[in-house]
């Protein structure tokens, strides 16, 4: 292992991440293992970054043109300039969310998952036949990533025609829209490995860093 502090600690906001994600910059290795994350865990995760609370860090690895890789998403031309060492599953999640674009599964399916979210309650969950049918809920947050203020629009909307004895409070859904819109800015600690280790010292540290997580 090289002598030394072998990384850098700096931070990305969010939709930073996802850009190079989805142009092909940051890839992952080919020691990672699928994506395996379920629809729960991903809710979580949005939820978490909804309040305001710590996500764990996300460990990137400088590369050449010669590392082995493969791309987050698919229909990827660009060659990484970053692996990432962890944070892989939070990432996919990340990514095939605020983009709408497919990923693949542990079974290599394609997949794209729906998170949905309440306005009015500031409820985050899974989408489910209940949820579906509920005006309250908008189905899927990644229309909120798209295009905000239309989906607000056609929320309030759908509201006053369908439940005309409501109270609505206006101020509140478009305040709590917005505050879905600015995950965006969610300020993700990063730490970037050295491009002068090789991938032995790297396999090392993703042994060393995973030791206690799933196989």
């Amino acid at each position: 292992m090289s002598n030394g502090v072998v990384f850098n600690n700096t931070s990305y906001e969010l939709t930073n991440l996802i850009s190079e994600v989805d142009s092909g910059t940051i890839a992952l290795p080919d020691l990672q293992r699928p994506f395996v994350w379920k629809d729960t865990q991903i809710r979580d995760l949005i939820d978490s970054l909804y309040k305001g609370l710590p996500a764990g860090l996300i460990i990137l690895w400088k590369v050449g043109d010669g590392s082995e890789f493969k791309p987050i998403g698919f229909d990827k031309s660009t060659t990484p300039s970053r692996l990432v060492i962890d944070g892989q599953q939070r990432l996919t999640s990340l990514f095939t969310i605020f983009t709408g674009k497919e990923v693949l599964d542990k079974n290599y399916k394609k997949r794209l998952p729906r998170i949905c979210f309440n306005p009015l309650t500031e409820e985050i969950d899974v989408v489910n036949s209940s949820k579906e049918k509920d005006v309250e809920w908008i189905n899927n947050i990644t229309d909120i990533f798209m295009d905000k203020r239309n989906v607000r629009r056609e929320y309030i909307k759908s509201l006053y025609d369908k439940k005309p004895e409501m109270d609505i409070d206006e101020d509140l859904i478009e305040e709590n829209i917005d505050r879905i819109a600015d995950i965006k800015h969610y300020p993700f600690s990063v730490l970037e490995l050295s491009s002068d280790l090789d991938p032995e010292e790297v396999s090392e540290i993703f042994v060393r860093i995973n030791s206690k997580g799933r196989s």
